[in-house]
């Protein structure tokens, strides 16, 4: 293969040569023709060097120039240009030895003080002709897979073996080096890992490096793909033999993420056995998961706004499988092939043994309790009263010692879930604040309509530009498009949350005049950077006077705004409570926005959110008439997520049920239902631990009030299921009468309720 060289003449003689001379190589003797005529005397001697000389002939040691006026001749010895010897090329950090990771920081050398841009091929040395992955840094020769440095959770995950990496192409001191002729580079010999290679562990179940967690091991990665789709990322975990239990707890942030876990026995030739195949992510659509034929399941861990995240836990029953030495799981991760900015964390951890017994069994015949020195009310006037209460349950120290807190705990996931204590301090009390009124009013901010499931679209090439500026001191917003898809996202966006708010509101002295739309958009670190997870946001509340105006051209679509500020031009009276306030912060909402500092960005990667104007928030007045309140505690465990269900994947795609494998990590004797719920199917088992009723027994006097209670047996609270149309009627519950506040004496009517 031919290749180049660097060099300089620097001693011409006496003699007066031409312009150009002609090189030739001591492979054929110097004979005709020249593998390099005609290069100008001037590019090799002088200021211009050193002069890079391409094309030699592979096994050249020296070079013959001959100058084409005089035939004058000079013979010099030559060597392939080589970036990793006289620039020393290497990475600043390197690991030789890991567990389930490639290390490798940012590469350096000593002829160029910042390297910014290369690229590096990553072969595992069983298979050396396939690329497991590429890295790389800067835009120069995009694409490549993962940005260095490949160091902390932004290190490779690979399977067990021994990887060695290549440089493939460099730029140094404004030279762009490749190890193939390509036009724009110089041909050199960058083989500088020659001697380099990392060897690679599986996970085990005793090499985790987690302290003080409720897991041993943690797979981490952040490095958003460089303008390629992410690829599978597989981890080998080793099982012990007296692994029972293998427990998951899975970010898959914003931009959903899917977990494979997939268990190869020699007791099943090593075919391969999937345990667990999930979706997991904000921006997910939950849908039924104990559909035995839908892969992957789906788990939404928020529909609220982009950045507010919960992890999704899961735990896999290995009993039901016959297991031996050397068993092992295959652990796949696959980022999200839509948008190639997705981050994700797992965690996991094996478990001889699964303790299911919680705080919560000690109220299996009795009710969490009222706390009776926390009983309080106030009358805040306008008829209003404000009764608080605290209820003693399970502290968390009490439910740290069980596994089911431990690795089933997921309070605020949005489908399937599983709570615990939902609503209790850390001391275990359950603190009730509620409002009696009658026909009191007040002053709320209201949002319609709801925000949800409203995240990063897919990754693209389509650009925006987005402009905040002011002028008079009244915000501007300008947003460029190339794209007519992003445009009517924004457009139609705005024209739906402006419709559902009522419009354009014209009186200042009424209630619709006071409220905003609110813009989120992105705000990203570069020109290429995509909206995804880690991705950073800024709202924008806009009064719907805004002066909107669109405009096109061949190329662009553009849409305006005029961020208006307003005044408080309403009155409220006395007992019209918290309008004044709440109308302040309306005004205070869109003035910030209005005032704050020019921003602007040029994005060419799609960069926006779903519905970029997606809720209004407004000013809302209400009467209201509450004289009863109602509170159930309960304790609930999502059925599919108690359940390993193996499956076998078959050749069209499609996957078969394995039941002769299933298991359950917990028999949940204890629980008194399995309730189904009607919109997503989704399955649990439910155990009430407390039912509490409060209501007010004199309508001339707001401070009566009593308490009362069900009772708890086997878990559940007595009720009558009403003969006419039961499906229709709920059950009526059978409560006792605990306390009871007359005339500001407060009375315990039944002592078993209270402490």
């Amino acid at each position: 293969m031919p290749f180049s060289s660097s060099f300089c003449l620097t001693n011409i003689g006496s003699l007066q040569l031409g312009t150009s001379v002609n090189f030739y190589s001591d492979v054929n003797n110097y004979n005709e023709p020249p593998f390099q005529p005609g290069i100008s005397l001037s590019n090799i001697t002088g200021t211009n060097c050193p002069y890079v000389l391409t094309g030699i002939p592979n096994g050249t040691t020296t070079l013959q120039i001959k100058d084409i006026n005089s035939y004058c001749c000079v013979t010099i010895p030559i060597s392939a240009n080589s970036p990793c010897t006289f620039c020393n090329l290497g990475f600043d950090v390197f690991s030789a030895s890991t567990i389930g990771r490639i290390v490798a920081g940012n590469l350096t050398g000593s002829c160029d003080a910042n390297i910014t841009d290369y690229v590096i091929e990553w072969y595992e040395t069983s298979n050396p002709n396939t690329i497991v992955f590429t890295s790389g840094q800067g835009t120069a020769f995009l694409p490549y897979g993962y940005s260095h440095p490949l160091t902390g959770i932004n290190s490779y995950l690979v399977t067990p073996g021994i990887y060695k990496p290549y440089l493939r192409k460099v730029r140094i001191n404004g030279i762009n080096y490749s190890n193939t002729v390509l036009a724009g580079f110089v041909q050199a010999n960058l083989d500088c890992f020659s001697t380099v290679s990392v060897t690679v562990s599986p996970l085990t179940c005793s090499n985790g490096t987690l302290i003080n967690d409720d897991y041993t091991h943690l797979i981490e990665f952040s490095g958003a793909s460089q303008g390629i789709i992410p690829s599978k990322i597989q981890q080998v975990f080793q099982l012990s033999p007296n692994t029972n239990y293998f427990a998951w707890r899975f970010w898959g942030y914003d931009i959903p993420d899917t977990l494979k876990i997939t268990y190869y026995g020699s007791n099943y030739n090593n075919t391969p056995i999937i345990l667990d195949y999930w979706s997991v992510g904000n921006s997910n659509v939950f849908i039924n998961p104990n559909s035995l034929t839908s892969f992957p399941k789906v788990a939404q861990t928020s529909n609220v706004l982009p950045g507010i995240t919960e992890a999704f836990n899961k735990v896999i029953c290995l009993t039901g499988i016959t297991r031996s030495v050397n068993d092992y799981l295959i652990i796949d991760i696959i980022p999200n092939q839509l948008n190639n900015k997705t981050n994700f964390k797992l965690k996991t951890k094996c478990l001889i043994s699964f303790n299911c017994d919680t705080c919560f069994d000690n109220f299996y015949n009795n009710s969490i309790k009222i706390i009776q020195n926390s009983i309080n009310y106030t009358n805040l006037g306008c008829s209003q009263v404000q009764i608080g209460l605290n209820l003693s349950g399970c502290s968390e120290t009490q439910l740290s010692t069980s596994d089911l807190r431990k690795y089933c705990k997921i309070e605020n996931l949005i489908q399937p879930r599983t709570m615990f204590y939902q609503g209790a301090d850390p001391a275990g009390q359950y603190i009730i604040n509620t409002l009696f009124q009658n026909n009191a009013t007040r002053c709320i901010t209201a949002i319609n309509p709801t925000p949800g499931n409203n995240f990063c679209g897919p990754s693209g090439t389509t650009v925006i530009q987005f402009v905040k500026s002011s002028s008079g001191g009244i915000g501007n917003i300008s947003m460029t498009f190339s794209n007519i898809t992003d445009f009517n996202a924004y457009y139609n966006s705005y024209l739906n949350a402006l419709n559902s708010s009522g419009g354009v509101p014209t009186d200042p002295t009424t209630v619709p005049w006071y409220k905003y739309i609110v813009l989120t958009t992105p705000a990203p670190t570069g020109p290429n950077d995509p909206c995804g997870d880690t991705t950073n946001f800024i709202t924008y509340n806009i009064h719907p006077t805004s002066v909107v105006t669109t405009s096109q051209t061949s190329t662009t679509y553009t849409m305006s705004l005029t961020m208006p500020k307003i005044t408080k031009q309403i009155n409220f009276t006395t007992c019209q409570v918290n309008c004044d306030t709440t109308v302040n912060t309306i005004i205070n909402s869109i003035s910030t926005s209005s005032n704050s500092a020019s921003y602007s960005y040029s994005n060419y990667a799609s960069n926006r959110i779903q519905q970029p104007f997606n809720f209004v928030k407004y000013l809302q007045l209400q009467v209201n008439t509450t004289d009863i309140f109602y509170r159930e505690y309960n304790v609930i465990y999502s059925k599919i997520l108690n359940e390993t269900i193996p499956f076998s994947a078959n050749t069209n795609g499609t996957f078969s049920y394995i039941p002769s494998l299933s298991a359950v990590t917990c028999s949940f004797i204890n629980y008194y239902r399995t309730s189904i719920n009607p919109q997503t199917g989704e399955a649990s088992y439910v155990r009430s631990i407390g039912q509490l009723r409060a209501f007010q027994t004199n309508p001339l006097n707001l401070t009566d009030f009593k308490i009362q209670m069900a009772p708890i047996t086997q878990g559940m609270y007595p009720y009558i299921i009403p003969v006419a149309v039961p499906s229709a009627i709920p059950p009526v519950i059978n409560y006792i009468d605990v306390y009871q506040n007359v005339n500001g004496v407060g009375t315990v009517l039944n002592p078993n309720y209270i402490i």
